[in-house]
């Protein structure tokens, strides 16, 4: 596991860097979603902006690459983001051949409901409670919003 994360010192306004794999955290994130073949984008429970905007536009942006994916949520996106391109491609059943799941705007695995499985993870957020559970982390907690 890599991991990228910024986060400020407790003690002092400086920030430092908790991973001096920060350049290869990226690299790496990328090898895993060259080489899946299912990428699920996941968004929290009771998805907001930032969660399905940021799957659907990674979604949206690796379309050039031809990969098979999908969007999952446990639950229903609400009415007030029907505004979304491709919000009605959510699924609430998870694919079963899905390698790489990539999750947005989610601390903490647990808010995902994801099944068990034998497949990667990649989590980009700005929360600075990540619990840092995927195989790949990019978080930057200074950020305003995990796009």
């Amino acid at each position: 596991m890599s991991t990228i994360a910024v986060r400020q010192c407790r003690l002092s306004s400086c920030l430092r860097v908790t991973s001096v794999k920060k350049v290869y955290g990226v690299q790496k994130a990328f090898e895993l979603i060259k080489s899946a073949k299912h990428i699920v984008f996941a968004s929290h429970i009771n998805p907001d902006t930032d969660t399905l905007g940021s799957a659907i536009g990674m979604m949206l942006s690796l379309a050039f690459m031809q990969k098979h994916s999908s969007l999952y949520n446990v639950g229903s996106a609400p009415i007030s983001l029907s505004f979304l391109p491709r919000v009605d491609a959510l699924t609430q059943e998870f694919p079963q051949d899905c390698d790489l799941v990539i999750s947005f705007d989610c601390a903490n695995k647990e808010r995902l409901h994801l099944p068990m499985g034998d497949y990667k993870i990649i989590n980009i957020d700005h929360h600075a409670s990540n619990t840092l559970y995927g195989d790949e982390n990019i978080v930057n907690p200074l950020a305003p919003s995990a796009a």
